[in-house]
């Protein structure tokens, strides 16, 4: 870790990386908790993760650290918040996908599917 503040950020910067590993964790978890136990898990995520991104961001507004890092690790927590989201949700949804057609219960869908289904929405 850097021992003062430079390009690279400051002696918190290593607790920074930590919190954000901990909250992709903790997402990962809440993800399969609800996989277990909704019946609409990527919905109810999606419900509870911005609100949390929300508060992560507005957090760091009211300290009283300088503005320009208050905004910037806003910013930060935002785009933290996005790539744990999304990339939590997106791995879900293909879990669920692929154990789904595995269990025979959907089919993935074939060109000749796809193409009546959007000529009838035409």
């Amino acid at each position: 870790m850097p021992r003062s503040v430079g390009l690279w950020g400051d002696r918190t910067t290593g607790w920074y990386a930590v919190g954000g590993a901990l909250a992709g964790l903790a997402a990962t978890g809440l993800m399969h908790l609800l996989i277990a136990v909704n019946p609409r898990p990527i919905r109810c995520f999606a419900r509870l993760v911005v609100p949390a991104t929300a508060v992560a961001m507005l957090a760091p507004l009211a300290t009283t650290g300088t503005p320009h890092s208050a905004v910037v690790t806003a910013v930060l927590n935002l785009v933290l918040g996005l790539v744990v989201g999304s990339s939590v949700a997106g791995s879900a949804r293909g879990a669920m996908n692929a154990a789904a057609r595995a269990d025979g219960v959907c089919r993935a869908p074939t060109a000749h599917t796809t193409a009546h289904s959007t000529s009838a929405v035409e």
